[in-house]
Order: C-alpha cells, then structure tokens, then sequence
C-alpha cells in the first residue's frame, strides 16, 4: 500500500508519482523526464545533479497528487478556487540517455526522447541540466509537430525567463553548442519573431545585442519588469506571441531569481526576480498555449539549505496545477 502523504518515504519520482516506460505513455499526461548533462556548462559544474534533487524536493508536494476531485485548492493570494478535475495525471520516465564525450549523440537522444513525448499526446515536463538540453528538447517538440502534419516550427513559439540572453553564436571556446547559444540555435531553427526572452539584465556582447534587434526578437528587460511591473509587461509580450503561434514551449533557467533566492546555480544572477515572482509569472503563463516546460541550471551542490531545487519543483507545480485546473 502506498504511503499517501508521506514524503520522506518510497522512490524519489516526481511528486511521488508513477514510473513508466516511455512506451506506454498515455494521452493527456504530465510526463517527467531528467537530463543529467551539464558538459556544455561554461560556468561551475553541477546541474548534472539537477533531476535527481528536483526529484526529492518535489516530493514535499506529493499530497496533491491524492487530493479527492470534489475538494481541489485555493489560491491564497487571490481566493480563488482551484478545482482539480479529478487527481492529476503525472508519471516520471525517470531520466533521458545522455553521453557525456558526445555532444552530438546527446542531442540525438534527447530530441528523439522528447519527440516520442510529444507524439504520445502528452505534455512533456524536463528537468535539466544546463540550458543547452533545451535545444534539444525544443528540437524534438517542434519535429512531433511537423511529423503530424499540422504545426512546423514556423507556429511553434519559444518563452525563455533568464537572466541571460543565451544568445552567443560560434565562441573560441565554447563553439556553437553550449550552454550560453541555446536561444540563438533556437532563433535560428523557427522565425525569431517567435522567441521571447524574459528576464535578462547586465551588459552584454554588442553582436549578442544587434542580432536580436535585427530579428526581432522580443525582449523583456528586468528594469522594464521592475519598473512596469511583472504581470503587465509579460502578460502583453506572450499575449502578441501567443496570437502569432500555436503553441510554446517554456524554458525557465532558475538564475533568472536572484541568488539570495536561488544561490544553487553555476551562473548566480545579483539581481533578478524573487521566488513569488517566479510563480507569478509561472500561473500566468500557463493561462497561454504552453505545451512544454523545462527547469534547468538547477545545481545542488551549491545550495546547502535545498531551497533553489525546492522552488524549481514549486515552479513546475505550478504550472500543472493552473494548466490542469479550472479557475472559478
């Protein structure tokens, strides 16, 4: 009999939930999948411990899993109702085959992971990782989707909440694939009209820059956030995104939270947003077409008191409990 409720006890799956293979996802699923991979990190080693202590945070969260379809939850901040339409569907597929000397085999077995995902009609839920792992990941829900013949990669739009652009191109070091180009592969890979980037601060290459006012990209600034206020600003950009796109796929790198928030990251940001602001901008956007979240740069190593891998599950919490929920 499982042990309903108690956290500190049985496997350390998301939220506690089931273990399946991927071949028998079923439709409508939040589907948990890990990426230990953080050798294209250009910053302190350790996301590759991510999933693993994403896992067991999560699990202090185990109990909505079993709540009855006729209690649901409210929001505390607003008093709203959320009504869980019966318990929710999560399973964990434990992690992805990554290969650390083969960069290009690594993205090969993630896209095909995430595609196969996505083809199962279900929601694909990533836990990185360094923020490279999204190219790939992104790579795969873009090819399910022009593989059924109804979207491609010019309705597929791409949300990144970052303190960083991610926007390098071909570096002497590092080269094209790595942690810091994720989102330049991606603008090159779909119209870069489709990519919004939320977050970011602090002084950047000026190639970086012109690239993305060439293309249009949409960027929101943490000034404009601070000084516009979160939910204003961000809900205006992914309204004019969402009215160009079919669906999005969202990649919140956690250094987008100011690291007396989250210090558990190679790239610790000395601004950025708080833990609640995070959220907030989580139920937002699971209000939009978001099909697919990633959670990445979460480094455990760095953060003794566990609280950045708790507010990485938080985050993904909350967007299955807005995505999954009907609001009164």
């Amino acid at each position: 009999m499982k042990s309903q409720g108690l956290y500190h006890a049985g496997i350390a799956t998301f939220m506690g939930s089931r273990q399946v293979p991927l071949e028998e996802l079923e439709p409508d699923t939040f589907v948990v999948a890990g990426v230990p991979y953080d050798y294209a990190s250009g910053s302190r080693p350790g996301a590759r411990w991510g999933p693993r202590a994403i896992r067991q945070s999560s699990l202090y969260f185990s109990r909505f899993l079993h709540v009855a379809p006729n209690q649901g939850f409210v929001d505390v901040a607003s008093g709203k109702g959320i009504p869980i339409a019966g318990n929710l569907p999560i399973v964990d597929l434990g992690d992805m085959d990554v290969y650390p000397m083969n960069l290009a085999q690594t993205m090969k077995s993630i896209s095909n992971f995430v595609k196969r995902m996505v083809e199962a009609n279900a929601t694909p839920i990533i836990l990185g990782g360094d923020h490279f792992v999204t190219y790939p990941c992104f790579q795969g829900y873009c090819e399910a989707f022009a593989r059924k013949g109804t979207r491609g990669p010019s309705r597929i739009g791409y949300v990144q909440l970052d303190s960083h652009f991610d926007m390098w191109d071909d570096r002497p070091v590092w080269g094209k694939y790595s942690h810091g180009s994720t989102a330049r592969r991606i603008a090159e890979y779909i119209d870069p009209r489709n990519v919004l980037i939320a977050g970011v601060s602090g002084i950047i290459d000026k190639e970086v820059w012109d690239f993305v006012q060439e293309n249009s990209v949409t960027v929101v600034t943490l000034n404009q956030i601070l000084t516009e206020g979160l939910l204003p600003v961000l809900q205006r950009a992914v309204t004019e995104l969402a009215a160009r796109v079919d669906s999005i796929y969202l990649s919140v790198d956690i250094d987008i939270v100011n690291a007396a928030f989250a210090p558990g990251t190679g790239a610790t940001s000395l601004e950025g947003l708080s833990s609640s602001q995070l959220l907030q901008a989580i139920a937002l956007l699971a209000e939009y077409p978001v099909g697919a979240l990633d959670v990445v740069e979460v480094a455990p190593n760095y953060d003794p008191s566990e609280r950045t891998q708790r507010l990485a599950a938080a985050t993904i919490v909350q967007y299955i409990l807005h995505k999954r929920a009907i609001v009164k």
